[in-house]
């Protein structure tokens, strides 16, 4: 099984996507399974074991015909059964149904029309449950795993010699989420 989640957001959308991720390799353990997010947010994956490749597209910005054409061509070429979208609008809708892609799930909103499977999302729900609840269109039903990372040992390595070099104690992992921008002005 080939599988693509679209997932548009920063960094934070990104891991409280891994708990579905976990569970369709749970579920499906020698599936493919492919992401399309943000570019600056794409680093994320580098922390997630269970995506295969994570393909960068800005999904904000003022794309042109010939940007969607070019993403419509790189999933129609990768031949994917199942789409999970994390975002409901027409253009992306359109996009999807263009794809071919045979089982197009996602939430409830101006895209439907060219959905296969569509899901309510529900009020005042954890993020990555209302993520997770998108795996019902693939036969997925449960409760939401904790999201868990794996951090590759050559990053271990670097984040202790630099604890030694700059003699802080060791045992913390910190993730800065913010973009180039807000690091040099935090408060725009």
């Amino acid at each position: 099984m080939r599988i693509l989640a679209l997932v548009p957001g920063g960094i934070s959308d990104q891991f409280l996507f891994f708990p579905t991720l976990t569970d369709i390799h749970r579920y499906y353990p020698n599936a493919q399974v492919d992401v399309i997010a943000d570019p600056g947010a794409i680093g994320a994956y580098r922390v997630c074991s269970l995506v295969d490749k994570a393909l960068p597209f800005d999904f904000t910005d003022q794309n042109s015909l010939a940007d969607w054409g070019n993403l419509v061509g790189i999933m129609r070429d990768r031949e994917y059964d199942a789409v999970l979208s994390a975002r409901n609008g027409w253009g992306l809708g359109l996009m999807l149904w263009l794809t071919g892609i045979p089982n197009r799930i996602g939430f409830t909103g101006p895209a439907n029309l060219f959905l296969t499977q569509v899901l309510a999302p529900k009020a005042d729900q954890y993020q990555a449950q209302t993520y997770y609840d998108l795996l019902q269109g693939i036969d997925i039903e449960g409760t939401c795993p904790e999201v868990s990372i794996s951090v590759p040992r050559k990053d271990i390595n670097w984040a202790e010699a630099e604890q030694k070099r700059l003699g802080v104690p060791g045992g913390y992992l910190l993730i800065d989420g913010r973009t180039e921008a807000q690091e040099t002005n935090p408060y725009p």
